[in-house]
């Protein structure tokens, strides 16, 4: 192969592993929520279910945004007369409403505080009771990570502030990302090089590609290294990943996929096409023709080499697997609890699960009893 192709080969090697990582590939998101079906001309009603497929609640809202450890969920509800207007409250994970949908804009609810935007526009956060705690007073906000949140103070750049709405890490930034391990990352310029930094502002690294943090570590392109909240080298690679539960995946010269540890020493030799980080002592990797296998750390493949669709992640002890063109929710001892059939959204909230299905048919439609029993 030329040095042309071989390139152009790596560097699409490279896009795959962030979109593999960030769950994009496939029906179901290395975060543990899944989609089968295309959604388009598709009218989706709501519901929520145990993990074992047992119906705790039918949602009376338009649209659900749930991640698997958000503590209380967006829902929207349209009002349809003269205007039509989308307003935004929260659920817990039992589908109980806690705050009736009265903002136009909100997000899942993440270390108790939820960012909401009123009628105005000004973002704030609000408590469990839809409080305003942290006023109104930014033109946008993301939710809390790591104890900070990034917001946009009104005619200035991004900044990030503490729970108690202090502003601990100046406006003079763009494009932010939460915190993870401790790092974030942002540019000073919409344009301009990628700037790594930890909860105090300072500045570790600058880099002209992105790679998300993890563990406490971020891989630096131009070093070559995986460098921690100091700056200091702790592992060289020539092309890393982001590092989840002391290993990262890392792309050899030939394209394959594997993992390294803290020190920068392979552990698992690439030989998968695509690979995504570890949850949960499991991590997803693709064999070759879209299908796709479950390992632990120490490459062993998991639950008899069955084959999956697509990549999943585990949360809470249980992950959404694409199964025969179906959701099917899998525990750590390969039962599958329940299936999910037709076109259909899966979401993991919690401990159970939010279900977006077809209005046009019955619920019990969608569901296949499947407790306990083996893939």
């Amino acid at each position: 192969m030329h040095n042309a192709d071989m390139k152009l080969k790596h560097a699409a090697a490279l896009i795959a592993y962030a979109f593999a990582s960030a769950g994009l590939f496939g029906t179901n998101s290395a975060d543990g929520q899944g989609f089968v079906g295309d959604s388009f001309g598709t009218r989706f009603e709501w519901a929520v279910f145990s993990k074992n497929g047992k119906l705790i609640k039918v949602l009376p809202f338009d649209h659900v945004s749930a991640e698997p450890n958000c503590e209380a969920a967006a829902v929207e509800k349209a009002t349809r007369g003269d205007t039509y207007e989308n307003w935004t409250g929260f659920i817990a994970p039992d589908g109980h409403t806690i705050v009736e949908p009265k903002f136009p804009r909100a997000y899942p609810f993440t270390e108790g505080l939820g960012a909401a935007c009123t009628k105005s526009g000004s973002w704030g956060f609000i408590d469990i009771t839809g409080k305003f705690v942290i006023q109104p007073q930014f033109s946008n906000a993301w939710p809390f990570q790591e104890g900070l949140a990034s917001v946009q103070i009104p005619g200035k750049g991004y900044g990030f502030i503490d729970r108690s709405g202090e502003l601990v890490i100046q406006p003079k930034y763009h494009d932010p990302c939460s915190f993870s391990g401790g790092i974030a990352k942002a540019r000073v310029k919409p344009d301009g090089d990628w700037i790594y930094f930890d909860k105090g502002g300072q500045e570790i690294e600058h880099s002209q590609s992105w790679y998300d943090p993890g563990d406490g570590l971020v891989f630096i392109p131009e070093r070559k290294a995986f460098v921690d909240t100091s700056g200091t080298v702790v592992a060289r690679s020539a092309i890393g990943g982001t590092f989840s539960e002391g290993m990262a995946v890392v792309i050899d010269k030939k394209c394959k996929q594997g993992y390294i540890d803290r020190t920068g020493k392979i552990t698992i030799e690439p030989s998968y096409e695509r690979a995504t980080p570890f949850h949960e002592g499991v991590a997803a990797v693709e064999i070759g023709n879209r299908k796709w296998k479950l390992i632990d750390k120490k490459g062993n493949v998991l639950f008899g080499g069955r084959t999956f669709a697509s990549g999943c992640s585990f949360s809470q002890g249980y992950a959404i697997a694409d199964i025969d063109g179906c959701s099917s929710v899998i525990d750590r001892s390969g039962n599958r609890l329940c299936t999910f059939k037709r076109r259909h959204i899966v979401r993991q909230f919690g401990n159970n699960l939010i279900v977006g299905y077809d209005a046009d048919a019955h619920i019990t439609e969608h569901l296949e009893p499947g407790a306990s029993s083996h893939f």
